[in-house]
Protein backbone atom coordinates (compact mmCIF):
# COMPACT_ATOMS: atom_id res chain seq x y z
CA UNK A 1 0.00 0.00 0.00
CA UNK A 2 2.36 2.27 -0.70
CA UNK A 3 1.85 5.71 -2.41
CA UNK A 4 4.78 7.83 -4.41
CA UNK A 5 5.31 11.21 -2.84
CA UNK A 6 3.29 12.95 -6.07
CA UNK A 7 0.18 11.03 -5.33
CA UNK A 8 0.84 12.39 -1.14
CA UNK A 9 0.97 15.58 -2.67
CA UNK A 10 -1.98 15.63 -4.54
CA UNK A 11 -4.33 13.70 -1.73
CA UNK A 12 -3.05 16.37 0.41
CA UNK A 13 -3.23 19.57 -1.85
CA UNK A 14 -7.04 18.50 -2.92
CA UNK A 15 -8.05 18.03 0.52
CA UNK A 16 -6.49 21.37 1.47
CA UNK A 17 -8.57 23.10 -1.36
CA UNK A 18 -11.69 21.20 -0.58
CA UNK A 19 -11.44 21.47 3.01
CA UNK A 20 -11.52 25.35 2.19
CA UNK A 21 -13.73 26.08 -0.46
CA UNK A 22 -16.69 23.44 1.65
CA UNK A 23 -15.85 24.34 5.29
CA UNK A 24 -14.71 27.94 5.34
CA UNK A 25 -15.86 29.82 2.56
CA UNK A 26 -19.38 30.73 4.13
CA UNK A 27 -17.84 32.09 7.44
CA UNK A 28 -15.07 33.45 5.96
CA UNK A 29 -17.35 35.64 3.70
CA UNK A 30 -19.58 36.70 6.76
CA UNK A 31 -16.52 37.81 9.10
CA UNK A 32 -14.53 39.61 6.37
CA UNK A 33 -17.46 40.73 3.65
CA UNK A 34 -15.35 42.51 0.71
CA UNK A 35 -11.85 41.21 2.24
CA UNK A 36 -13.01 37.42 2.32
CA UNK A 37 -10.75 36.62 -0.82
CA UNK A 38 -7.91 37.63 1.16
CA UNK A 39 -8.56 35.51 3.77
CA UNK A 40 -9.32 32.68 1.46
CA UNK A 41 -5.88 32.85 -0.03
CA UNK A 42 -4.23 32.82 3.45
CA UNK A 43 -6.26 29.83 4.26
CA UNK A 44 -5.23 28.07 0.75
CA UNK A 45 -1.50 29.35 1.76
CA UNK A 46 -1.19 27.79 5.18
CA UNK A 47 -3.01 24.68 3.95
CA UNK A 48 -0.09 24.71 1.18
CA UNK A 49 2.46 25.15 3.55
CA UNK A 50 1.01 22.53 5.74
CA UNK A 51 0.72 19.76 2.93
CA UNK A 52 4.27 20.74 2.36
CA UNK A 53 5.95 20.19 5.77
CA UNK A 54 3.49 16.99 5.54
CA UNK A 55 6.02 15.76 2.30
CA UNK A 56 8.75 16.86 3.23
CA UNK A 57 8.19 14.74 6.48
CA UNK A 58 7.69 11.93 4.91
CA UNK A 59 10.33 11.54 2.71
CA UNK A 60 12.69 12.15 5.71
CA UNK A 61 10.81 8.91 6.57
CA UNK A 62 10.62 6.44 4.25
CA UNK A 63 8.60 3.46 4.55
CA UNK A 64 7.41 5.12 8.29
CA UNK A 65 3.92 5.64 8.26
CA UNK A 66 2.17 8.97 9.80
CA UNK A 67 1.48 7.48 12.86
CA UNK A 68 5.14 6.09 13.52
CA UNK A 69 6.80 9.03 12.72
CA UNK A 70 4.94 11.31 14.86
CA UNK A 71 5.58 8.59 17.57
CA UNK A 72 9.32 8.40 16.65
CA UNK A 73 9.40 12.20 16.59
CA UNK A 74 7.23 13.44 19.68
CA UNK A 75 7.63 10.63 21.70
CA UNK A 76 5.30 7.69 22.87
CA UNK A 77 2.71 9.54 25.04
CA UNK A 78 2.53 13.41 22.99
CA UNK A 79 2.78 11.43 19.50
CA UNK A 80 -0.22 9.46 21.06
CA UNK A 81 -2.20 12.31 21.71
CA UNK A 82 -1.08 14.57 18.83
CA UNK A 83 -2.43 11.00 16.46
CA UNK A 84 -5.52 10.87 18.90
CA UNK A 85 -6.61 14.11 18.42
CA UNK A 86 -5.48 14.22 14.72
CA UNK A 87 -7.88 11.39 14.12
CA UNK A 88 -10.73 12.73 15.94
CA UNK A 89 -10.32 15.95 14.46
CA UNK A 90 -10.95 13.82 10.49
CA UNK A 91 -13.54 11.65 12.13
CA UNK A 92 -15.24 15.67 12.47
CA UNK A 93 -14.58 16.69 9.41
CA UNK A 94 -15.46 13.37 7.97
CA UNK A 95 -18.62 13.81 9.55
CA UNK A 96 -19.14 17.29 8.25
CA UNK A 97 -18.51 17.01 5.04
CA UNK A 98 -21.04 14.00 5.08
CA UNK A 99 -23.59 16.10 6.13
CA UNK A 100 -22.79 19.07 3.42
CA UNK A 101 -22.53 16.97 0.43
CA UNK A 102 -25.80 15.02 1.42
CA UNK A 103 -28.17 18.28 2.01
CA UNK A 104 -26.53 19.43 -1.33
CA UNK A 105 -27.36 16.37 -2.72
CA UNK A 106 -30.46 16.22 -1.79
CA UNK A 107 -31.61 19.47 -2.23
CA UNK A 108 -29.86 19.27 -6.22
CA UNK A 109 -30.84 16.35 -7.39
CA UNK A 110 -32.40 13.66 -4.75
CA UNK A 111 -35.44 16.42 -3.26
CA UNK A 112 -37.32 12.90 -2.24
CA UNK A 113 -34.80 11.20 -0.55
CA UNK A 114 -34.48 10.55 2.88
CA UNK A 115 -31.06 12.48 4.24
CA UNK A 116 -29.83 9.05 5.68
CA UNK A 117 -29.46 6.89 2.68
CA UNK A 118 -27.50 9.46 1.30
CA UNK A 119 -25.04 9.48 3.64
CA UNK A 120 -25.30 5.70 4.20
CA UNK A 121 -24.02 5.55 0.64
CA UNK A 122 -21.74 8.01 0.48
CA UNK A 123 -19.95 6.27 3.54
CA UNK A 124 -20.51 3.11 2.25
CA UNK A 125 -18.34 4.40 -1.20
CA UNK A 126 -15.71 5.97 1.63
CA UNK A 127 -15.51 2.45 3.09
CA UNK A 128 -14.74 0.86 -0.04
CA UNK A 129 -12.29 3.11 -1.42
CA UNK A 130 -10.70 3.25 2.19
CA UNK A 131 -10.67 -1.19 2.28
CA UNK A 132 -9.03 -0.94 -0.91
CA UNK A 133 -6.37 0.82 -0.03
CA UNK A 134 -4.35 3.78 0.14
CA UNK A 135 -2.99 3.22 -2.90
CA UNK A 136 -6.64 3.47 -4.82
CA UNK A 137 -7.01 6.88 -3.08
CA UNK A 138 -3.25 8.21 -4.22
CA UNK A 139 -3.95 7.22 -8.13
CA UNK A 140 -7.34 9.06 -7.74
CA UNK A 141 -6.09 11.86 -6.27
CA UNK A 142 -2.84 11.71 -8.79
CA UNK A 143 -5.42 11.92 -11.49
CA UNK A 144 -8.30 14.35 -9.99
CA UNK A 145 -5.77 16.30 -7.77
CA UNK A 146 -4.55 19.05 -11.06
CA UNK A 147 -8.13 19.20 -12.24
CA UNK A 148 -8.75 21.13 -9.05
CA UNK A 149 -7.23 24.28 -10.07
CA UNK A 150 -9.12 24.26 -13.12
CA UNK A 151 -12.33 23.87 -12.00
CA UNK A 152 -11.73 26.49 -9.47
Amino acid sequence: MAITCRQLLWMLTSMQVVMTVLLTTSGTVAASHQDAWVSVLLAILLGLAVVYINVRLSMCHPGQTFIQFVRRLLGKWIGGLVIVVYLLYWFCIYIAIIRQFSTFIIATILPETPISMVMLLMAAGVLYLTLSGLSVIGRISELVGPVFPILL
